[in-house]
């Protein structure tokens, strides 16, 4: 018989999301941190989301997504970080 947790798909992206962040040393958060506040201050974004939510939460963790995405893929150049996930913002950009 097969424990629960074991075939629970959170526990399963659990493991995953672990095994990643071994991959990732301190040098290479900086350069995903760096990149995400660029790509949102070339958006015209305060990188830090206000206490209240706004129109462009989702455009900010669409950035966040797409730099880590980015990495995911072994990139850790901050300027292409950067391109990649200005591009992606602007893609996800609020109409109203």
């Amino acid at each position: 018989m097969h424990d629960v947790e074991v075939l629970s798909p959170l526990a399963s992206a659990a493991r995953c999301l672990s095994a990643d962040t071994l991959l990732y040393d301190p040098m290479d958060l900086a350069v995903f941190q760096n990149a995400y506040n660029s790509a949102c201050r070339t958006l015209g974004l305060d990188p830090a989301p206000p206490d209240t939510p706004d129109a462009f939460a989702q455009v900010r963790n669409r950035v966040a997504a797409a730099v880590l995405g980015q990495a995911r893929s072994g990139e850790r150049d901050c300027a292409v970080l950067t391109s990649f996930a200005v591009a992606h913002g602007l893609r996800h950009w609020p109409l109203s």
